[in-house]
């Protein structure tokens, strides 16, 4: 199915409101997806600067739903798409690119099936697929060395051991470990990095934060560092998120609980950004409040440190990113905002059909996204009816999934 971008023009700082067509190059937001109940992420970068995305669509209005490729060109037009049509994969998820060139992608129809598929980078089918029906445990991720899963030692409830499982590209076992993800702990890998570096925390109960690094075989730590609590009244950390920094080392989101007043209370919990070296010796430790109200996105462009924070998650909410160098020093903020009115087919749906209703606009699951002319942000936006303390319901065929560009310091 061959889809179409439409680019508008919106209100970024003190940009004014312009529209263009298809043909011109996007300078703004771009509309990848309008009205249709779909999602991409983003995942990885090719070496041409192309963007690769994954996710699901539909393949026709009774058909169900299909795994979606998307390969965005640099300006942020199409490149080429593969829609599931006849193979029955229903979500495309993980994606990497091969030492060689080919694009490898995790395809899902859970548990039905589940395989890799191969392509060029010009979207044409590279190699016969790898069926991993078969093999044991949830991807958790692909790098261009193995594929990681992680399955329950047990199935027993309250039984929380995992072995970590490796395979190679021809689907055979190369190594398997204790632990999620990490080594003896539970935890993630650090994104985009050729080196063999986790974090997370040591245990599930009164748990230690705690980053590592194994070798290339995954089967030596190289170092490790635990944290103490930071907080006196603190029984659980853990580290959220962790990124590679220029300087070789490591940024990251601590996250500290205390337990509440009593049993019935619930966790009260602290957050940190905290910075190691290269070897995993910790640097410094900074309070999450010096930087904004809900700092929960993490991100590096041009060698500083972005925090993206803000106030609630409607559209036109104020918005910014806190930018910081390398030791955690404040350098400045940009400001953020989008106007609902600009988007195609969302703004139809912000006027309430009834009296009662309430509506609201909404913007989720951002990813921030270096390029060659600057950093986008991509989003999945919608209209919703507002229920207050209750919270909000989604108006499906408002959906939609966008880029826009961060305007530069």
């Amino acid at each position: 199915m061959k889809k179409f971008v439409i680019i508008l023009i919106v209100v970024l700082l003190s940009m004014t409101v312009s529209s263009c067509t298809a043909s011109e190059k996007p300078e703004a937001l771009v509309e990848l997806s309008c009205g249709k109940v779909e999602y991409l992420n983003y995942r990885c970068t090719l070496p041409d600067g192309r963007l690769l995305l994954t996710g699901g669509t539909r393949r026709d209005e009774y058909g169900g739903d299909a795994a979606w490729i998307m390969c965005l060109n640099t300006d942020r037009t199409i490149s080429w798409e593969y829609i599931s049509r006849k193979d029955g994969y229903t979500s495309a998820e993980e994606a990497t690119v091969l030492t060689d060139g080919t694009v490898a992608v995790i395809m899902e129809d859970y548990p039905r099936k589940r395989a890799v598929m191969f392509f060029t980078p010009d979207g044409k089918k590279a190699r016969k697929k790898l069926d991993l029906k078969k093999k044991r445990g949830i991807i958790y991720t692909i790098t261009p060395s193995f594929i990681m899963s992680y399955d329950d030692v047990s199935k027993k409830a309250e039984d929380y051991r995992y072995k970590t499982i490796l395979y190679d590209w021809k689907g055979k076992e190369i190594n398997r470990y204790d632990g999620l993800i990490m080594k003896d702990g539970y935890g993630y890998i650090v994104p985009n990095n050729d080196e063999y570096v986790f974090f997370g925390h040591d245990a599930v109960f009164n748990g230690h934060a705690m980053i590592q690094k194994l070798d290339g075989s995954l089967d030596k730590v190289l170092w490790e560092t635990r944290m103490d609590w930071q907080l006196s009244g603190s029984d659980t950390a853990m580290l959220d998120y962790a990124l590679k920094t220029s300087d070789g080392g490591y940024v990251a989101w601590l996250r500290e609980g205390c337990p509440g007043e009593n049993e019935w209370s619930s966790y009260e919990w602290a957050h940190f950004l905290v910075k190691f070296d290269a070897d995993g010796r910790l640097l410094w430790v900074k309070g999450k409040d010096e930087y904004g109200p809900d700092t929960g996105y993490l991100f590096l462009h041009d060698g500083k440190i972005g925090i993206f924070c803000k106030d609630s998650l409607q559209i036109d909410a104020s918005s910014y990113i806190c930018w910081l160098d390398m030791d955690g020093n404040k350098l400045g903020n940009t400001e953020v905002k989008l106007n609902p009115d600009d988007f195609r087919v969302l703004r139809d749906y912000m006027e309430p059909e009834t009296a009662e209703e309430k509506r609201t606009t909404i913007m989720d699951q951002q990813q921030f996204i270096p390029m060659d002319d600057g950093l986008w942000v991509m989003a999945t936006c919608f209209a919703a009816n507002d229920h207050g303390e209750e919270g909000f319901s989604t108006i499906f065929d408002s959906q939609e999934i966008v880029m826009f560009k961060i305007p530069e310091t």
